[in-house]
């Protein structure tokens, strides 16, 4: 289980360890410029599924292909929202220990997830990306 968080908005300053309120507090004014009333709850039930465990630990968000790799490490995603309504967040990470790493933001498009907060330059999650995952077989 994630106990705290760390957001890397820009890779060469990342945020010291967060609780679940404070990364809220550090996230939501990221996107109150768009829509940020009607995702507030959207952002606090994706920070309740990076904080979570469902049973196994460092299984918190869900997982996405194993091909989709950040600084070399494995990635999951916590999105909540519904699609195409310009609302919906979903948040991607990585888990070291029970410290979760959020290193892009941004929403539902179509059947991907947009990158449209924050994201990284020179990866696959960089602004603008669209992140589509494929089915598991």
């Amino acid at each position: 289980m994630a106990s705290s968080v760390i957001i890397i908005v820009d890779p060469q300053n990342p945020t010291g360890a967060m609780s679940q309120p404070q990364a809220f507090e550090y996230l939501f004014p990221i996107i109150t410029h768009n829509a940020g009333d009607k995702r507030r709850s959207c952002l606090s039930q994706a920070l309740n599924d990076v904080f979570s465990n469902p049973a196994v630990k460092g299984l918190e968000g869900k997982a996405n292909d194993d091909l989709l790799l950040y600084d070399g490490k494995k990635t999951r995603h916590a999105s909540a929202g519904p699609a195409g309504k310009n609302i919906s967040v979903t948040l991607f990470f990585y888990v070291i220990g029970d410290i979760a790493y959020i290193f892009a933001m941004g929403e539902h498009e179509g059947a991907g997830y947009r990158i449209c907060h924050f994201g990284q330059p020179n990866t696959a999650f960089k602004m603008k990306a669209l992140i589509v995952l494929k089915k598991k077989r």
